[in-house]
């Protein structure tokens, strides 16, 4: 008996059982056809299911006081917090089934595909350099804007969803830098 262990780490140790990510039930580390997890995709396999469970955790948590506060502000912020908790949440669930589908030689859906080289890199790299000026761009404007809304931070939410958006761009700046390696 694994008593004190928590879900991902009893999971981990039952090879070949099952477990709800919150997407369903995934089989877990081995598969007929399939090698054995060895203790290196073990180890990675237990901190994703790890931090699905917290994830889920922090959402009903944020869940739960987006629907008992009245103040629109308040519940506005939370609700953008609980809306990118989700989003990591799919992207762990992802990144798990990535994992097992590497084990398992099965595929796990929805999972993280492959990185391949696309038929069409010429457009994607042309592609990709028009959106980086376009964010870069953008970057400057919102940068810009923040200055000028600096004022309104103690009666506003317009400097924080400013700041909020600088974050959004620079990772779309470091995403579209991904798409150009893979387009080379």
């Amino acid at each position: 008996m694994m008593t004190g262990w928590s879900p991902a780490t009893k999971a981990v140790a039952a090879v070949g059982s099952s477990l709800d990510d919150g997407g369903g039930t995934v089989t877990m580390l081995e598969s007929p056809r399939g090698p054995a997890a060895s203790p290196r995709d073990r180890e990675r396999i237990r901190i994703l299911l790890q931090h699905i469970d917290d994830e889920r955790e922090a959402i009903a948590r944020y869940d739960a006081l987006h629907a008992d506060i009245d103040d629109e502000a308040v519940r506005y912020l939370v609700g953008i917090i609980a809306d990118d908790e989700q989003r990591h949440h799919d992207f762990l669930r992802e990144m798990l089934h990535h994992e097992q589908a590497c084990v398992s030689l099965r595929t796990h859906a929805p999972q993280v595909p492959w990185r391949t080289r696309p038929r069409n890199a010429s457009d994607l790299r042309t592609a990709v350099s028009t959106l980086r000026r376009v964010e870069k761009r953008d970057l400057r404007e919102l940068r810009s804007l923040k200055r000028r809304l600096l004022r309104e931070r103690d009666h506003s939410l317009l400097p924080l969803l400013c700041d909020l958006m600088v974050h959004d761009t620079k990772k779309h700046l470091r995403i579209l830098r991904e798409l150009d390696r893979i387009s080379r």
